[in-house]
């Protein structure tokens, strides 16, 4: 009897023994600090993460938008700055196909003027040709007046020298006498240039004669050093008989190809009074 209630006492104690724990710490102990530290701590991290989550996530978050709006800044600069670059080039490209198409139309103009003015003196030239020397009545009066045979130098001399004595008919005689017998030499460009200044003064003057001795110069010589003053007289024999069209295109001619000559400034003179 005693043994049995000897065991079950032991067993009592046991249960109570396993049920409640050997030391509960109490409030303020060690123990609870420790344990309040360590949720402090827990409650630290959680609020790290959380704050990563959120205090530190909206930094993080208004960082990235910065650095959006920082980047994005330039980006859009960059680009408009770009657009507006391949604009310009657009631009100088297409002033540049203007200032062509401007350079090929001056061309084009300066060529049918060209074409206008040897047209003009083309049909002058035929129709002078048709007409013919022997219409004039003088021609064989002085044709009779021909000097003595002489080479081109001496015969070009001679009559130059009867041409400033004031001696005309004389001077068309050796004139022509020099084109009859060197008709391409190197004398005969001067020869038609003075026959054209002779006929113009010679009692009674024969224009159209002139001008086909300046055509002539002009047609056959087109590089010769009296070809300015020979357009000059040309475009003041037409402006003379009325001839406005005929007197620009040669006197216009005569300005632009030899600016810098005498007879272009007096070319300018007579087209602003045309």
């Amino acid at each position: 009897m005693q043994k049995a209630f000897v065991l079950f006492l032991l067993s009592t104690v046991t249960a109570v023994a396993v049920a409640v724990p050997p030391y509960e710490p109490l409030p303020g102990s060690a123990s609870a600090q420790v344990q309040t530290n360590t949720d402090k701590t827990r409650s630290a991290g959680s609020g790290s993460q959380s704050g990563s989550g959120n205090g530190s996530g909206l930094g993080y978050k208004s960082a990235v938008d910065s650095g959006s709006e920082s980047t994005g800044g330039p980006t859009l600069n960059t680009g408009s700055n770009w657009e507006t670059y391949s604009q310009i080039q657009q631009m100088q490209q297409e002033l540049q196909e203007v200032r062509g198409m401007v350079e090929e139309l001056n061309h084009q103009i300066k060529l049918m003027q060209k074409q206008g003015r040897e047209r003009y003196l083309d049909l002058d030239m035929r129709i002078n040709k048709l007409g013919g020397e022997s219409s004039d009545p003088d021609s064989s009066a002085r044709r009779g007046n021909s000097v003595p045979k002489m080479d081109d130098k001496e015969l070009y001399e001679h009559t130059s020298s009867l041409r400033k004595q004031g001696k005309y008919d004389e001077a068309i005689s050796g004139f022509h006498q020099l084109l009859s017998q060197s008709p391409k030499g190197m004398y005969a460009p001067y020869a038609e240039y003075w026959l054209g200044e002779l006929y113009m003064v010679s009692k009674p003057a024969s224009i159209e004669k002139s001008k086909r001795h300046f055509i002539n110069l002009l047609a056959g010589y087109p590089g010769h050093v009296k070809v300015p003053d020979a357009m000059f007289k040309l475009g003041k024999l037409y402006a003379g008989q009325g001839e406005t069209g005929k007197a620009k295109s040669v006197l216009s001619e005569l300005v632009n190809k030899y600016p810098d000559k005498s007879a272009a400034k007096l070319a300018k003179d007579l087209l602003k009074t045309l």
